[in-house]
């Protein structure tokens, strides 16, 4: 069962210019493009936390339950399209590889050795990352 703060954030359709409903963690980054990510933060795109764009009309969270979240991994940080909206591939790094499934973890460490003695060796994120509060300046 997932903690209540762990369940789904759903987009409804049309609420960042998806074409049909998605759900997605409540960590995994949306990319953000409009007149306010260059006013607020000198951007043309931005990644927003899914958690930091909830509104309460068509961005909402569940309430938890089971869930399983899939993860997308390239060689560097994308960005990928789903059902017609944008958002982050697979990031691994310091704060999300302990959240991983034990085989997933080993599994992905075999593949990047380079993260068991230095988590960040990844890389940079494929956009500007905003956080918390600046984040829930983007919440339609």
């Amino acid at each position: 069962m997932a903690a209540p703060e762990m369940a789904p954030i759903t987009f409804a359709a049309g609420s960042i210019g998806n074409e049909a409903p998605i759900s997605v963690s409540p960590q995994h980054r949306m990319l953000i493009r409009d007149a306010r990510t260059q006013l607020y933060f000198g951007e043309e795109e931005v990644l927003v936390a899914a958690k930091h764009l909830v509104n309460g009309r068509d961005v909402i969270q569940g309430s938890g339950g089971a869930v399983t979240y899939h993860h997308i991994l390239f060689d560097q940080h994308e960005i990928v399209f789903s059902n017609g909206v944008q958002s982050e591939s697979y990031h691994p790094g310091a704060t999300s590889l302990p959240g991983l499934d034990p085989r997933a973890r080993s599994e992905l460490l075999e593949l990047f050795p380079e993260l068991r003695a230095n988590p960040i060796a990844y890389g940079p994120a494929a956009r500007v990352s905003v956080r918390g509060q600046h984040g829930r300046l983007l919440a339609a």
